[in-house]
């Protein structure tokens, strides 16, 4: 007879008593375990304590995904899932041990192989995501190592886990960059600033899609993305294929080639869709110039692919 209060035996494996179909059996690898039942005849067939009962997520403990909850001394450094050297694939391929390690288990052989340090698993937004290939914002900053080189072009390096992962984690350096790091080589290749990474989307800055948010001086007309004669392609968006233009930036050309204001830019909905042959009745109004013209038969213009 195990002891009360410990979810009536669910938590040990030799305890727990299946009252579900096989999806939500005790056997079910979603579930886990977490015996800590003194009474319990299998209780000391894991390392858990009650300390980590009470202060862990003890049932993520070696599931192969490094939480960040318990990534501390106290968890146990998460059952090693944190480090790539300790970790166990316990998942299929798509989730790997090296998507999102946060290496920082002194013990650990591999502790020295990144950057990673406690301040930045204490103080980063995700530091599993430093140095996977992919520019999150939150962490491009000093003490985030900036990102671990992923918002600069010329430090991000793809995560290659070359265990047949899916595309989701071989994140390929593809979703923009926004480089402040001030030892990068690369820093003053473009026109992105600290004010720019603070205040505006900045990995979309110059990522050939009209962002309306970040239309305006402040986030430098979104590097350019909303007039169709400084818009550059990239390798995933033709500039204008989806976005449309809406061009306000006193300095390009072609700023006089149509109508739009920056009253348009701000009041209007969609003002990158003026005139793309489709009726927003949003902008179907006089101060939106009437879509474009899309919202009359003899003034719509079907636009080109």
């Amino acid at each position: 007879m195990h002891v009360p209060g410990f979810d009536g035996g669910d938590c040990c494996e030799c305890t727990c008593v299946s009252v579900y179909d096989d999806d939500y059996s005790c056997s079910s690898t979603d579930s886990g375990f977490a015996c800590v039942d003194p009474t319990a005849p299998c209780v000391d067939d894991d390392d858990i304590t009650i300390e980590q009962a009470l202060n862990c997520f003890p049932r993520e403990f070696g599931d192969g995904w490094c939480d960040q909850e318990n990534n501390n001394e106290i968890c146990g450094y998460d059952g090693g899932d944190c480090c790539e050297c300790t970790c166990v694939n316990a998942w299929d391929d798509d989730y790997s041990c090296a998507a999102n390690s946060a290496c920082i288990d002194p013990s650990a052989p591999c502790v020295d192989d990144d950057d990673v340090t406690v301040d930045m698993v204490e103080n980063c937004g995700y530091v599993g995501s430093v140095g996977n290939g992919w520019c999150d914002e939150e962490n491009n900053n000093e003490g985030c190592g900036y990102d671990g080189g992923d918002c600069c072009e010329c430090t991000c390096q793809p995560l290659d886990t070359d265990d047949g992962t899916d595309d989701y984690f071989q994140n390929g350096c593809g979703n923009g960059f926004a480089c402040i790091d001030p030892n990068a080589p690369c820093v003053n290749d473009d026109d992105i600033t600290l004010d720019i990474v603070e205040n505006c989307d900045s990995v979309a800055v110059g990522n050939g899609f009209c962002d309306m948010d970040n239309n305006n001086e402040a986030c430098a007309y979104d590097g350019g993305d909303c007039c169709e004669c400084t818009c550059e392609d990239q390798p995933n968006q033709e500039c204008g294929r989806w976005s449309g233009f809406a061009c306000i930036d006193p300095e390009a050309p072609c700023v006089d080639e149509d109508s739009f204001t920056v009253d348009m830019v701000e009041s209007c909905k969609y003002p990158g869709s003026f005139g793309n042959g489709w009726c927003d009745e949003d902008n179907n109004i006089e101060e939106c110039a009437y879509d474009g013209g899309d919202c009359c038969e003899c003034t719509c213009e079907v636009r080109g692919p």
